[in-house]
């Protein structure tokens, strides 16, 4: 049972390293997932992608990887997530390894420390895929699953993080065929990697386990289960006294975080106290893989240390390529690397929120280092305080991250939390607000995102610059029957160091749009558009129909896993170029199951056209 955190024992909490405190408000960027629109900030060695709908900012390095005689990577990289939690560290401290993995974010009290990933009502993680359980606190407070856990997801380096959808109560039939002794397969991704259960007891932890498919028939053995501390979170809830006065204190108590009604209107002179909520400790679940099979055989097997699981000790390939990772004996991180010819060397420094990545020596002796300390640390999202009706006051307050490439280059990183918007969301709110409350579905998304970058190189005359601008989210951010002022699109504006700017419009109207790239105008800074593309996406339930609605279901209800799980297929792409519109036209009669147009136009408004035909064969079994 978990009780609500007054102030000395949150405080507590908060001081306990890797495991500060994050409100529910300052978590609502988890939800939205816009992830159609990844992409780099130009000249990209420093391994920097940015999702262009909320720039949120990541970093990927592959230190080593060994070509062979199978398409199976054999390689061992690193991982960061620009303004991501602290959180006990990693194997390379700040940086995560970057190996393929399910993760997710549970509560770390009912379940024990034996199965940290359970659904609600105690079924098989995989069998009855679902929703985590209801956590009760001391004193009334309930935590749902959907305020303190985002969703499950997949992970896959170079393709990034896909959240993983029931395939129940869709029509979606689209499955590789069934192994011997197994079920079908009940999971799926927006991408269509499909999972089925394992039958066969974990390598480690108890529970079921997973075997992942991708769409090009490589399979995954998910079923090494490892666990660190995550932030805890708080929510508003009573005041400490009102846990305590009474039959009337009491019945408030035990109905605060059931209690949703639609409000309408501000709320003056309320002001949620955080602090004085309900707090909960979590702990973020990875599930590794053992063994990575092609659809030829061939394989690549990840050992670990059984003592210390979070440390891998060998990646090792069916056709002899090897990697065996070296540790610290009393950090248990990582100091070197061997493919059996070459080393690399990992060193490492301290600040206050504990060990930082210095440097990583190559065999060359060559060497990257790190100043990233800043993109972990705990800095808060708001400094004023939302509620279900208001914003809040966001933190302005940048963090500056820099790393040096080893040719001598130098990039220079600036975030800071940055307002987001959704517009005709639902209006559903929860909480009493004499105690504060939140959005069900919130209209203000407020995520740490990219509004700089800045390359050094001591070769060049001046420095090369993108910066970032974000259209103000009180533009867009409205109620559903909004009927004055409702934009339902943002923009995001990225100026190059030729002065070129790239604007993107992405759609967020909630459950219709959101996430969506609906247009990408390049120009100049001042004046019109050189260069305008227009997309186009077909409406989930449009007709005629040929494929599912639905590719699979996300049982996290707060975000935009609904829409993120409907098939909303291109079906025209119009560009314009000096007066010129190019046209890409789908046949919305040919539309298969897979939801992938076989007849096509491209035309002109010059006159010319032309129409193609393309036929799919899928090699299900």
């Amino acid at each position: 049972m978990f009780k609500a955190l007054t102030g000395a024992a949150l405080i507590a909490l908060l001081a306990t390293p890797g495991s500060h405190a994050q409100s529910i408000y300052s978590e609502q960027d988890k939800l939205i997932r816009g992830g159609q629109a990844i992409g780099t900030l130009g000249a990209d060695l420093f391994g920097d992608k940015v999702n262009l709908y909320n720039g949120t900012l990541e970093f990927t390095q592959t230190d080593v990887s060994l070509p062979g005689n199978n398409a199976l990577p054999v390689s061992l990289g690193r991982r960061l997530v620009a303004g991501s939690e602290v959180r006990t560290p990693g194997i390379f401290a700040d940086w995560d390894l970057d190996i393929p993995h399910l993760h997710g974010v549970f509560s770390a009290g009912p379940q024990g420390p034996n199965l940290p990933w359970t659904v609600s009502g105690g079924g098989g993680r995989c069998t009855t895929y679902g929703a985590p359980p209801v956590v009760n606190s001391q004193g009334g407070g309930v935590w749902n699953p959907d305020e303190y856990w985002h969703g499950n997801f997949i992970y896959i380096p170079g393709i990034g993080s896909q959240e993983i959808l029931s395939r129940a109560g869709t029509t979606n039939t689209n499955v590789p065929s069934v192994p011997a002794g197994a079920t079908q397969w009940p999971l799926v991704t927006r991408s269509l990697w499909a999972f089925n259960c394992l039958t066969t007891p974990m390598a480690r932890g108890a529970g079921e386990g997973f075997l992942a498919i991708s769409p090009d028939g490589t399979q995954y053995k998910f079923d090494w289960l490892v666990t660190r501390t995550y932030p805890a979170i708080t929510k508003p809830g009573p005041l400490p006294e009102l846990l305590v006065a009474g039959a009337s204190g009491a019945a408030r108590a035990g109905g605060h975080s059931l209690v949703e009604s639609s409000m309408v209107g501000v709320r003056p002179g309320i002001t949620p106290n955080v602090i004085s909520g309900y707090g909960l400790t979590r702990q973020e679940v990875w599930i590794m893989p053992t063994v990575v099979t092609d659809r030829y055989g061939n394989t690549v097997t990840y050992s670990y240390n059984p003592a210390k699981p979070w440390q891998v000790t060998s990646i090792i390939s069916s056709d002899g390529r090897t990697i065996t990772l070296g540790y610290d004996a009393t950090s248990g991180l990582v100091t070197s690397v061997y493919d059996g010819s070459r080393s690399w060397t990992y060193t490492y420094g301290s600040d206050l929120a504990g060990k930082r990545l210095d440097r990583v020596t190559q065999p060359d002796l060559a060497y990257w280092s790190y100043s990233m300390g800043a993109f972990t640390s705990s800095t808060p999202m708001y400094l004023g305080s939302p509620d279900c009706e208001n914003e809040g006051g966001v933190n302005t307050i940048a963090s500056i991250g820099t790393m040096t490439h080893p040719s001598g280059a130098t990039g220079t990183f600036v975030i800071k939390p940055t307002s987001h918007s959704r517009s005709f969301v639902e209006k559903s709110c929860r909480g009493i607000p004499a105690d504060g409350d939140y959005a069900v579905y919130p209209r203000f998304i407020a995520s740490r995102s990219i509004v700089s970058k800045t390359l050094h190189d001591p070769g060049q005359p001046s420095d090369w610059v993108w910066s970032y601008v974000y259209s103000a989210a009180t533009l867009s951010a409205s109620w559903l029957g909004c009927t004055v002022n409702c934009l339902d699109y943002k923009t995001v504006e990225v100026t190059d160091p030729r002065s070129v700017l790239t604007r993107y419009a992405f759609g967020n109207r909630f459950r219709v749009t959101e996430g969506q790239l609906q247009k990408v105008e390049v120009g100049p800074v001042v004046g019109a558009p050189i260069r305008t593309t227009t997309t186009h996406y077909r409406a989930p339930d449009a007709l005629p129909t040929s494929y599912s609605s639905y590719i699979g279901i996300s049982p996290q209800k707060r975000g935009n896993g609904e829409l993120a799980g409907r098939n909303t297929p291109v079906d025209q792409r119009v560009i314009t170029q000096q007066g010129v519109n190019f046209t890409w036209q789908a046949d919305n009669n040919s539309f298969d199951a897979m939801a992938r147009p076989h007849t096509v136009t491209r035309s002109s408004s010059l006159g010319a056209n032309r129409t193609e035909t393309t036929a799919y064969y899928d090699h299900l079994a």
